[in-house]
């Protein structure tokens, strides 16, 4: 009972980190889109001043 008690506690924290590191690999993911959209919109707008 305590081997499989301890063995379940093992696989929970496995998962746990698992699931921490997937939640930061979407972060920065969501990071990276966001600051390129930004960066684009940025570039659209120095384009249109530099034709105006």
């Amino acid at each position: 009972m305590q081997e499989t008690l301890r063995r379940a506690k093992e696989i929970a924290a496995a998962l746990a980190k698992q699931a921490g590191e997937m939640a930061k690999a979407q972060f920065d993911r969501d990071k990276r889109v966001m600051f390129k959209s930004e960066f684009d919109d940025l570039v659209t707008e120095v384009e249109s001043k530099q034709k105006s």
